[in-house]
């Protein structure tokens, strides 16, 4: 029952395994903490932040299950084999962790066995396959940022244009890419000119020799041409030949194609890697990222009142914004899953905290209040 992640995590494990059993044979200790600092943050960022539902609010206990086995053999086997290089930390993990679900483990890690590779797993692309993903992410994420696109909004559409070994590695994680970049379909494309608009500029270092001094003049006449000038020039140009303003009959060698992405999409190249979002937005999508804008602020709200994580509540939401309105009674029975809520506006008597948030552009006021058990 492994998801993709499980297999991955397992698989790095083993291999830091492998790389650990290997250095300390030739007393190259180095790599194995260089090996070790980069697997903290992936197990980090990646494994926990990507299954952080699994561990505390999944429905299904035996997939739950799985998700902890893994990280719990994960850490264990990565402080086993840590154990010579910071001896004090391992052992405290082994005490506190290892002998309280373990009764009959050695005292002490450094008394243990070296660890060996997970048997549940064998070697596959499955770690090439997730940098891919993972690069994808972040270069996603900070075209989001530079377009100001928040992640709690959703987008439409993530179109990518990739070598054919790299598509294997999104086609293994796409569920993972869709939920970090908050997208709903990831669509393979091979034409990059789909998503531009082509345009001309002077090409200074052939267009001298033939205009001498009418070199600005004619950029001038460039930057005055709307788009669709602009588009029966760059057909021209593709024939050979381009006449514009007082300018006739130019060789195309004078010109420069550029190209800008269209009104509707954002682009980024990163390597041999294209990814362009769309990032048209309709009013079901505007209503989706204001309901998790709508979520988030309840958390925090929960948080600033020192609720326990399992602590379910009663909800009510006030305000004279229709379309917030609106949003509570479209994704009411989303809202009471994801904040723990057994009831939602049916009318909060002394709310243990009340507070009026923004979301979007307009106010809200968030009463919220424990259920006893």
């Amino acid at each position: 029952n492994l998801t993709v992640t499980d297999r991955w995590l397992l698989e790095r494990v083993n291999a830091f395994v492998k790389l650990a059993d290997e250095s300390y044979a030739v007393q190259k200790n180095y790599l194995i903490v260089k090996d070790f600092e980069t697997l903290v943050d992936d197990i980090t960022n990646f494994y926990i932040r990507v299954n952080r539902k699994r561990f505390w609010k999944s429905e299904d206990k035996n997939d739950q299950m799985t998700a902890y086995w893994c990280l719990y053999t994960a850490i264990k086997k990565v402080s086993q084999a840590m154990a010579p290089i910071i001896p004090f930390l391992t052992d405290y993990i082994w005490q506190n962790m290892v002998r309280e679900l373990e009764k009959d483990a050695p005292v002490s890690v450094l008394l243990s066995d070296f660890p060996t590779a997970v048997e549940e797993v064998k070697v596959s692309d499955t770690i090439r396959n997730a940098d891919v993903a993972r690069e994808i992410i972040t270069v996603a994420q900070r075209l989001r940022n530079e377009n100001c696109l928040k992640v709690k909004q959703p987008l439409k559409t993530l179109f990518l244009i990739l070598k054919e070994e790299d598509k294997k590695g999104v086609l293994q994680f796409e569920n993972i890419i869709k939920e970090e970049l908050n997208i709903k379909t990831v669509v393979f494309e091979d034409d990059y000119t789909k998503f531009n608009v082509p345009f001309l500029t002077i090409n200074f270092k052939t267009a001298g020799a033939v205009l001498k001094g009418e070199v600005q003049k004619l950029k001038n006449v460039l930057q005055e041409l709307n788009e669709e000038e602009m588009t029966k020039l760059v057909e021209e140009y593709n024939a050979g030949k381009v006449s514009v303003g007082d300018f006739k009959d130019l060789d195309s060698n004078i010109f420069l194609v550029n190209y800008k992405s269209k009104p509707d999409y954002v682009i980024s190249t990163v390597e041999d890697k294209t990814l362009v979002l769309d990032i048209t937005i309709d009013e079901n999508l505007m209503l989706e990222g204001l309901f998790r804008e709508l979520v988030r602020s309840a958390q925090v709200l929960r948080k600033e009142a020192d609720f326990n994580i399992e602590d379910r509540v009663e909800m009510d939401t006030v305000t004279e914004s229709e379309t917030l309105n609106k949003v509570v009674a479209t994704f009411g029975d989303k809202i009471k899953q994801d904040v723990l809520v057994v009831k939602l506006n049916e009318g909060v008597q002394k709310p243990d905290i009340e507070k009026e948030v923004e979301i979007g552009d307009e106010k809200l006021v968030i009463k919220l209040k424990v259920v006893k058990k």
